[in-house]
């Protein structure tokens, strides 16, 4: 049988895996709790009302413990802002604290302040002002610090060295064991990332094991973060810009559109260059960081709650609080933030690329990011083969065979047989965490003079004329994408199911009803879905019934059109189409474009319908008439210019008598 391929492990930068944990170091990482029964008086009004720890799923029983004990506060941003808006703030200047020459105590500053401290950008970038351009190692070196740092952060917060479903529960007796976090009432947008960045690796941690256990969450939740720092950072013209400069970047890059790139990308870069002048940053830039911080907290929200009350207190440490978390993640956010600035105003093209969850190993673009879980998933694989090819030796061919690990399975019966099935066993790296983004830059380059400089360029023609001694490009790698790997087939049988997808995992999970009253939401629930969908369908059908119907019973009112109106008719769509165009393509308001074009329309429609249905001969015109809307504007017009000329004195006398 041939060999997988195997990918070695990532040292370009900085490597975070973290080592099994044993289950007596698991357990010692949980906080111990009492078991509390429910009264009569719970149990019916649970049954009726439902029981509100229903949503944590598996740790129900924490919450209730620290509910019952007097230490359970759930966390939100609601609070923490109410909080901070009622807080007198000792600082006033936000921008003070860093600015402080004493050793900064985030601890004691968040006791007086809970608002996220803004991180020194003059001291991470080490200028007052932007060069005209930085080098590779810059972008080398922060980017690589970006993805540490992330790693980090998601370790002391989700990881913790803390696998779910080793410790506590009884897999005979509580329903929620199997199901593990993937059962409790996690954030639409935690789920739809995870869609973005996961593939369930059926061998090994499948999809309950990979946010049960921690060194699998820790890398599910690094390319969520990935995932949103790209499509909410790095993607972006110009990250933090006012609306204004926004504006005018999208108008640039719109014009320019049929243009080469790298002029697109100049032209973007002056003006972003303006932007950050005399700041390192545009204007709405600490605006968009506290935005995009409380929108991610809340996605991760329901983790955190459960987790402040799952773990030791001596795992969690004294700083795991709200605050912190939203501190720190600020400060996660500020950094990308800043490096998207300084690509947005260097006259190179960044281009950012993910990996795609199942995909083959392309080890030319991609690295690991943990070499471990690859290990354990090819080193089980192995095993089941040499357990299935045992198996398939002793066996009579054609016989059905029950293989270890892999159910029954019928022999081969010849040697071709044999060799077919040896074939779709063939296994390889495949990608099951996409972690952490790849960017590559690319950028104009004359050997003999360098890099073009964009610091004394203001306008578009100055630039024209620098790119004419330009005579070819150098693409470097800012970094590769950062992934881990599982051991998966490379030539699967067409009908084989290797994975399952996140939403057939998701619907294959059991969840009772939480009391009689959602039990009838439920219902009902179901019961509105299908009728909205009828009604749908019923409307679709029903639209498209109605206009054959209208064709056939209008048929005399859209010949009198065809025959009286053709020529006003073609004119005024024509009008029409050019405003609808401006706005689809133009101002990119899709909505007005519509009422353009649908306003019209209807309008025509009530006029047949009108005629048609009260039986009434729309006003008869010749052929020789169909210009007389577009005739009578014209005449108008010039009626009222004559008019205009006449009173200041320049228009024509009075017309002489004919002799």
């Amino acid at each position: 049988m041939s060999k997988a391929t195997q990918p070695a492990g990532h040292h370009g930068q900085a490597q975070a895996t973290t080592t099994t944990k044993t289950t007596t170091q698991t357990e010692r990482n949980v906080r111990k709790i009492q078991s509390h029964p429910k009264s009569g008086l719970e149990w019916v009004s649970h049954a009726i009302f439902g029981d509100p720890d229903y949503k944590w799923g598996y740790f129900q029983p924490y919450v209730r413990d620290a509910k019952k004990t007097g230490r359970w506060t759930e966390w939100s941003v609601s609070a923490l802002a109410n909080a901070d808006d009622g807080a007198p703030l000792k600082e006033k200047d936000d921008d003070s604290r860093s600015k402080r020459r004493t050793k900064y105590k985030m601890a004691e500053e968040l006791k007086n302040d809970t608002r996220p401290a803004r991180v020194d950008i003059r001291g991470i970038l080490g200028v007052d002002y932007h060069p005209g351009d930085y080098n590779d190692d810059f972008f080398r070196l922060h980017y690589s610090n970006l993805y540490t740092k992330t790693v980090n952060f998601v370790y002391k917060w989700f990881d913790g060295g803390v696998n779910i479903r080793s410790t506590g529960g009884d897999p005979k007796n509580d329903p929620n064991y199997h199901s593990g976090m993937w059962n409790m009432a996690l954030s639409e947008q935690f789920l739809q990332y995870a869609r973005f960045v996961a593939h369930e690796d059926m061998g090994a941690d499948k999809w309950q094991g990979m946010i049960d256990r921690g060194q699998s969450r820790k890398w599910l939740i690094v390319g969520i973060l990935g995932q949103i720092m790209e499509r909410k950072i790095f993607n972006e013209l110009l990250f933090g810009a006012d609306r204004f400069t926004a504006a005018e970047l999208e108008r640039l890059d719109f014009k320019w559109v049929n243009k080469e790139g790298y002029g697109r990308k100049a032209s973007r870069a002056i003006t972003a260059r303006y932007s950050v002048e005399n700041t390192l940053v545009p204007p709405n830039f600490w605006y968009r960081v506290d935005e995009l911080t409380a929108g991610t907290t809340e996605i991760f929200l329901p983790m955190l709650n459960v987790f402040k009350e799952y773990w030791s207190d001596s795992t969690k440490g004294p700083d795991y609080n709200l605050q912190f978390f939203m501190q720190e993640l600020h400060a996660l956010f500020s950094y990308a933030g800043l490096l998207q600035v300084c690509m947005a105003i260097s006259p190179s093209i960044f281009h950012f690329v993910s990996a795609t969850p199942g995909s083959r190993m392309d080890y030319s673009l991609e690295q690991q990011s943990d070499m471990q879980l690859y290990r354990e998933s090819r080193d089980r694989y192995e095993r089941l083969d040499k357990q299935w090819a045992v198996e398939m030796d002793s066996a009579a061919p054609g016989t059905r065979v029950n293989v270890p690990g892999e159910g029954e399975m019928q022999a081969p019966e010849n040697k071709e047989a044999r060799r077919k099935m040896e074939y779709h066993r063939i296994r390889g790296a495949r990608v099951k965490f996409a972690v952490f983004p790849k960017v590559t830059r690319y950028r104009p380059e004359n050997k003999g003079k360098g890099q073009p400089d964009l610091r004394n360029i203001k306008d578009g023609s100055q630039f024209q004329d620098l790119m004419a001694d330009v005579e070819g490009q150098s693409i470097v790698d800012i970094s590769h994408c950062m992934v881990v790997y599982y051991q998966g087939l490379m030539y699967p049988e067409p009908n084989k199911i290797e994975a399952t997808t996140l939403d057939q995992h998701l619907d294959s999970i059991v969840k009772p009803s939480n009391g009689l009253f959602a039990l009838i939401y439920f219902l009902l629930e179901k019961v509105f879905k299908y009728l909205r969908i009828g009604f749908w369908h019923v409307l679709v059908v029903g639209v498209l019934i109605g206009l054959v119907y209208s064709s056939y019973a209008g048929s005399g009112f859209i010949a009198y059109l065809g025959r009286a109106w053709i020529v006003p008719l073609l004119a005024f769509s024509f009008c029409f189409y050019l405003i609808s165009n401006y706005y689809f393509r133009d101002v990119r308001d899709p909505v007005k474009g519509w009422l353009t074009i649908l306003l019209p329309l209807l309008s025509l429609y009530a006029a047949g319908f009108y005629y048609t249905y009260n039986q009434i001969e729309p006003p008869a015109h010749s052929p020789e008439n169909d210009w007389w809307p577009i005739l009578y504007i014209s005449d108008s017009i010039f009626s009222f210019l004559r008019q205009v000329l006449a009173i200041i004195g320049i228009g024509a006398g009075p017309a002489k008598a004919s002799a």
